[in-house]
């Protein structure tokens, strides 16, 4: 487990640009990734400052989440709404600042629900007419592909949480092979970390993206020993379910983070419980993660969800680390200093 009082140090702002310019060692992943959310309402809004500060913990990748979204869970249209997903120029900047300051770029779309009635989740969308779906979906993954293409980013993912579609391979092979004529980067799917078994279309792709909100305990009170030990359970099988499903292609931790909630290790998919603030529990959780995955050659990369600019601090319940024990954490594993 990592000393509490370096991270206390940190946090203190001791010692943050001697851990941020350290070279990495070789306990912390290849892609050290942050997601950064696109999701600010005003449209002239900028995220090179959130850039910068993500290269500062010392990542060298970043996922740009950026918002598409329907009007309900059986809505046939996907669209850019103004106010919810960014513009073409804000991840246009985007991928060019990230990119400046030395960050590997994947641009990860991810569709949202306009409204969604209590317990609806965008992972259950089912539409009538599959194809008009596929057909309005397609159409804004080739233009994000294009603008992603035209910007340099490295990566895109195709996909992200959608449970209930992940069963219509032929959509998804065309969509792949119809992003393929237009993107030359790397391509994943970002599946939910409960849905491993469903998708039959990974050899159209490059990459294998887990979205790793993997429950760590029924208390929040658990020991950490007890997390670190549902963290490495967690990893053995994913990577037994790798070697079996998908030898030898790249895995990556597309997302995976924690509410500054006591609810963290129960419930870390959900942010929207009510429960207390606790900035340790979600430190634990990071710990438990590092714990589990420092030094495994066989993870490809992690980005940890999310960086969120003007929010964080002590008394932020979201999933953002910033300002909070778990910002010096990840500082402390991205310059090798984890153990």
């Amino acid at each position: 487990m990592m000393n509490l009082l370096r991270v206390a140090l940190l946090l203190a702002g001791l010692s943050l640009t001697a851990a941020a310019q350290c070279a990495p060692a070789g306990g912390a992943p290849p892609r050290r990734g942050v997601a950064l959310g696109l999701y600010h309402a005003d449209t002239a809004h900028s995220y090179a400052e959130d850039l910068h500060e993500i290269r500062s913990l010392g990542a060298n990748a970043v996922a740009l989440c950026l918002a598409l979204m329907q009007e309900n869970l059986h809505a046939e249209e996907v669209r850019a709404v103004e106010g919810r997903t960014a513009t073409d120029a804000q991840l246009a900047e985007a991928i060019r600042e990230a990119r400046a300051c030395g960050l590997e770029v994947l641009v990860l779309p991810i569709v949202l629900l306009e409204r969604a009635a209590p317990r609806e989740w965008r992972g259950r969308i089912h539409p009538p007419d599959i194809d008009a779906w596929f057909m309005s979906y397609r159409r804004r993954l080739l233009h994000i592909a294009r603008l992603a293409e035209r910007e340099g980013a490295q990566g895109l993912s195709v996909g992200s949480e959608l449970s209930t579609l992940e069963a219509q391979t032929e959509h998804w092979r065309q969509t792949i092979g119809a992003v393929r004529g237009e993107f030359s980067g790397w391509l994943t799917y970002s599946v939910n970390w409960d849905h491993l078994e469903t998708i039959e279309f990974w050899d159209e792709l490059d990459v294998v993206g887990v979205s790793s909100y993997f429950e760590l305990a029924r208390e929040s009170t658990a020991p950490q020993a007890s997390l670190e030990a549902a963290w490495r359970r967690h990893r053995d099988d994913l990577l037994a379910w790798r070697s079996r499903r998908v030898p030898g292609m790249p895995l990556v931790l597309t997302e995976v983070g924690y509410p500054s909630q006591a609810s963290a290790p129960v419930h870390p998919w959900s942010y929207n419980r009510g429960a207390p603030l606790d900035l340790e529990a979600q430190a634990r959780c990071y710990e438990a993660l590092i714990a589990a995955w420092d030094g495994v050659t066989a993870l490809n990369g992690l980005y940890f969800y999310e960086w969120a600019g003007d929010g964080g601090g002590p008394e932020d319940r979201s999933y953002t680390p910033q300002g909070k024990p778990a910002e010096a954490l990840i500082r402390l594993w991205y310059a090798g200093e984890a153990n």
